[in-house]
């Protein structure tokens, strides 16, 4: 059975908090968080890249994925979104996610040291968190020799965006961070929360099948 459910299919009306994903490029990929405010629409809450929210209506180009929480849980996390949304919050784009939560009330970023941030894929995590949900175990995930190169196309992306210095010279000095790709977050945050969180290897046997889901090399 597919984890993720083709662009072309309807949102199934029990869905009030899941994930979508498309492929942007060659090997990149870009998820967020879908959620209904209401029984009409289908909205979809992305970190676009840096200080770039966004709160749109879910359009045909995205693979969909419902949530592993159970349905009150579900309604919890679309509450949340629809906090987020409101606020609105200024977010850094950054690879070491520590620190970086919500609060649940206002929706408004509890930011982490400087050189914090954080990605499309950690910001659905950062999500999850804020409640104490962890489809990922954090503990026994380990950077990959890829990790350094792509964070490195990503700060020089960021400086041609107009990123501050002070923001680019903080996030560098760090070590490189651990990634989360957005296949392995929406791949483990849909499976049955009673089997969170996975370990890395588990995660990348998952994200495995939903890139297979999407037709993706």
């Amino acid at each position: 059975m597919p984890i993720v459910s083709a662009p072309a299919d309807e949102v199934s009306a029990d869905v009030v908090f899941g994930f979508a994903i498309k492929e942007v490029g060659a090997g990149q990929r870009h998820c967020g968080a879908i959620y209904r405010p209401n029984d009409d629409e289908v909205r979809f809450l992305h970190l676009a890249f840096h200080y770039d929210l966004r709160n749109e209506l879910l359009n045909a180009t995205y693979w969909w994925a419902k949530s592993g929480l159970q349905p009150e849980n579900q309604m919890i996390m679309a509450a949340l979104a629809c906090n987020i949304a409101e606020a609105d919050p200024p977010i850094p784009y950054g690879f070491d996610m520590q620190g970086n939560i919500f609060d649940p009330g206002s929706g408004e970023l509890q930011p982490g040291p400087p050189g914090t941030g954080l990605t499309c894929a950690s910001f659905v995590l950062a999500m999850l968190k804020t409640y104490g949900f962890e489809p990922i175990d954090f503990s026994k995930w380990s950077t990959r020799d890829e990790d350094a190169q792509w964070q490195a196309r990503i700060l020089a992306a960021m400086q041609q965006n107009g990123a501050s210095e002070q923001h680019i010279n903080a996030v560098r000095d760090g070590s490189v961070a651990l990634r989360f790709r957005p296949e392995e977050v929406v791949a483990t945050s849909s499976q049955d929360a009673d089997n969170w969180p996975y370990e890395q290897d588990q995660a990348v046997k998952l994200a495995q099948e939903v890139l297979d889901d999407m037709g993706c090399a």
